[in-house]
C-alpha cells in the first residue's frame, strides 16, 4: 500500500516540519509511527536529515517500527536496523537509515558514539518512560539528544499522574520549554510543598496546571481520536467478583493489622505500600508468604493459594463469549499460574502469555499468530508490554484480572484494541472483587483520568 496521510496527519506533518521539535500527543491509534516514518522520507527527500534515531520499549522496538516500514510501499527503501543483544552491530547500525533502540540500549549507543554517525532526527516513542527527570534512562536520553538538531516525542498520555510528568518529557526536545532543572520547574510553575509524615511531596495547584499547559502548547500538537476517526464503540463492564468468607477474613485482617496468619505461616507487611500490594494479591486469588515483612527473592518466594474465583469469572467470560478472542491483562506471576490452570482445566488449552521467552522476536511471533486470530487467548502484563503493540485485528474483548493504579499503562492497554483499524466495538471487562481495594483502584483511575483529560481538552483547545 501506498501512505496517503489523512488531513490530520497532513497537519501534524506541517507543524513537524515548520517547528523542528514537537511533541506529537496523539490518541492511540491516530498513526503516530506512519506520520514520523513520512516525516523522515520529506526530511531525506529535503536533504535536511539523513539518519533517524529512534527509542522505544523493547517490544515496540521488534514489532511496532520494522512492521510498518514492511506496510507501506514508499518506507519500504528505508533500511532499520534494530540495535538490541545481536543486534548491537555498529557497521550494520552505520549502514542504517533508521536505528531503533531501547532506552537501556543508549548507554551502549553512548560508550561507542566516536564509531557511530551522527543522527539527525530523533523520535522518542512513548516518550513517558521519561516522566521521572532523575532516572538513568532519562539522564541518557538526555545526553542522547542533545546534539540531535530534529526532536519529536511521542504519547497519547502524557500526565497520567498529573503536570509533573510533563517535565521530563519536555527536557528531551530542551531545557527551553519547561527549565533546566526540576526544582527550578516547581518554582517557576507555582507547584506547593506539603510536609507529610513520610517527607516532602510538591503538588501542582491550579496555577501550576494553567502556566504549564501554556508553557508547552506552541511546542505540542495535540489530537484526539473522537474528532477524527471514525472510532468504534468503547464499553466498560464491572464483573462483581465475591470473596469466600473465610478468604474476606484473612483480607480484613491483613489489612487492618499489616499481618495475617494463613495455613503454610504468616503474610506480614513491613509498612502500608506492601499491604496495599499483598492485599490485591489476596482479592485476586494468592498471596506471597513473607514473615519478615519483606519482598522475598523470587526463588524463596512461597504462595498462599487462597480461592479461584477470578479465574472463574475469567472462563465464564470466555464461555460467554463462545471463542471469541479474549486479550487479559494480569499482573502477578501467581495470576498467571491461576489463569493457565483453570482455563486448562475448563477448555483443554493451554493460553500463550507475552514474556514466555526472553526473546522479544518471540513476543512479535505471538503478536503476529494473535492478529491473524490464531490465539483464543493472549495474557499479558500490562507493565511488560502495554505500549505502541497494534492487537487490534485479534480481538475486541479485554479482561482485567487485575485492576492496577497506573492509570498511563490502563488507558495504553485497552488503547491496544480500542484504536483505529478496530472493526468491532470494544468490551473492556473488570474483574473488581466486591469490598477489596480493587474497588478503590477502579476509582481512582476515573480519577485520575479527569484530570489528564483537562489538561489535553486545554492544549487541544
Amino acid at each position: 500500500m501506498k501512505y496517503v496521510p489523512h488531513k490530520y496527519q497532513e497537519a501534524v506533518l506541517d507543524e513537524m516540519m515548520e517547528k523542528g521539535k514537537l511533541a506529537l500527543l496523539l490518541d492511540p491509534g491516530m498513526g503516530k509511527t506512519s506520520i514520523c516514518l513520512e516525516d523522515f522520507r520529506r526530511r531525506r527527500e529535503g536533504l535536511i536529515a539523513e539518519r533517524a534515531l529512534v527509542v522505544a520499549p523493547l517490544r515496540v522496538c521488534h514489532a511496532t517500527w520494522p512492521n510498518e516500514v514492511k506496510k507501506w510501499t514508499c518506507f519500504k527503501k528505508f533500511n532499520v536496523h534494530v540495535a538490541h543483544g545481536k543486534g548491537r552491530d555498529i557497521h550494520r547500525i552505520n549502514a542504517a537509515d533508521i536505528v531503533v533502540i531501547n532506552p537501556e540500549g543508549l548507554k551502549w549507543m553512548l560508550e561507542n558514539d566516536h564509531a557511530l554517525f551522527d543522527f539527525d532526527v530523533l523520535y522518542a516513542d512513548e516518550s513517558t518512560l521519561f516522566k521521572n527527570s532523575n532516572s538513568g534512562r532519562s539522564k541518557l536520553m538526555y545526553r542522547a539528544a542533545k546534539d540531535i538538531p530534529f526532536k519529536f516525542i511521542l504519547t497519547g498520555t502524557p500526565a497520567p499522574n498529573g503536570v509533573e510528568d510533563l517535565f521530563g518529557q519536555f527536557k528531551v526536545l530542551g531545557d527551553e520549554i519547561l527549565g533546566k532543572t526540576l526544582t527550578g520547574f516547581r518554582g517557576d510553575f507555582h507547584f506547593r510543598a506539603l510536609q507529610l509524615p513520610f517527607g516532602l511531596v510538591w503538588e501542582p495547584t491550579k496555577a501550576s496546571v494553567a502556566a504549564v499547559t501554556r508553557a508547552i502548547a506552541p511546542h505540542s500538537v495535540r489530537l484526539d481520536a473522537l474528532d477524527h476517526l471514525d472510532m468504534p464503540d468503547k464499553v466498560l463492564i464491572e464483573r462483581p467478583i465475591t470473596l469466600p468468607q473465610r478468604v474476606m477474613k484473612i483480607y480484613k485482617g491483613l489489612s487492618k493489622d499489616l499481618m495475617v496468619e494463613v495455613r503454610q505461616g504468616l503474610v506480614v507487611a513491613a509498612n502500608a505500600g506492601v499491604a496495599t500490594s499483598k492485599c490485591r494479591q489476596v482479592a485476586n486469588g494468592a498471596v506471597y508468604l513473607s514473615e519478615d515483612g519483606m519482598a522475598a527473592s523470587e526463588e524463596g518466594r512461597r504462595i498462599e493459594w487462597m480461592h479461584q474465583e477470578k479465574a472463574a469469572d475469567l472462563c465464564d467470560l470466555y464461555e460467554g463469549l463462545g471463542g471469541k478472542p479474549l486479550l487479559v491483562a494480569y499482573e502477578f506471576k501467581h495470576d498467571l499460574s491461576q489463569i493457565k490452570m483453570e482455563v486448562n482445566e475448563r477448555f483443554g488449552f493451554t493460553p500463550r502469555y507475552i514474556g514466555e521467552t526472553t526473546k522479544a522476536e518471540d513476543d512479535a511471533d505471538l503478536i503476529e499468530q494473535w492478529n491473524a486470530g490464531d490465539l483464543p487467548m493472549l495474557l499479558i502484563n500490562p507493565m511488560a508490554a502495554s505500549h505502541g503493540l497494534n492487537l487490534q485485528s485479534g480481538g475486541h474483548h479485554v479482561y482485567w484480572y487485575s485492576i492496577i493504579w497506573n492509570l498511563e499503562l490502563y488507558q495504553q492497554f485497552n488503547a491496544r484494541l480500542w484504536r483505529q483499524g478496530q472493526t468491532e466495538g470494544v468490551f473492556i471487562h473488570h474483574a473488581i472483587t466486591q469490598g477489596t481495594i480493587d474497588e478503590r483502584a477502579f476509582k481512582a483511575l476515573s480519577g485520575k483520568g479527569f484530570t489528564q483529560q483537562s489538561l489535553l481538552r486545554a492544549l487541544k483547545n
